[in-house]
């Protein structure tokens, strides 16, 4: 049975369990005692999936299996993107600037 993990907690879930005889899934596993005949292969899969890494920019932007690698592109962008969008005003500063002091030397 699976079940929300907030739910899990309650007493009312355990009740419930416990009217329809059944029991809390375990939250980790074994491989070889738990799956006998797929115990090798299931910790392949695993360390096949873990090896694994977003490939594209799409796939970087919905992964999110490593939290740090996650909050690190998103704090690339939000701080790469504001320190672009502050040199492009301070260029367009800059230029306005250099005309207006081309215009006083000029009187």
């Amino acid at each position: 049975m699976l079940a929300h993990p907030r739910c899990s907690e309650s007493l009312l879930f355990h009740r419930f369990l416990e009217t329809i005889d059944a029991f809390l899934e375990k939250l980790l596993h074994s491989a070889e005692p738990s799956f006998p005949a797929f115990g090798s292969r299931l910790l392949t899969l695993q360390h096949y999936m873990i090896a694994q890494s977003p490939n594209s920019i799409k796939a970087l932007w919905y992964d999110r299996r490593d939290i740090h690698r996650f909050w690190n592109f998103w704090a690339v962008i939000i701080l790469g993107g504001l320190s672009l969008i502050l040199s492009i005003i301070q260029t367009v500063l800059g230029g306005i600037q250099v005309h207006l002091t081309r215009q006083d030397a000029r009187s």
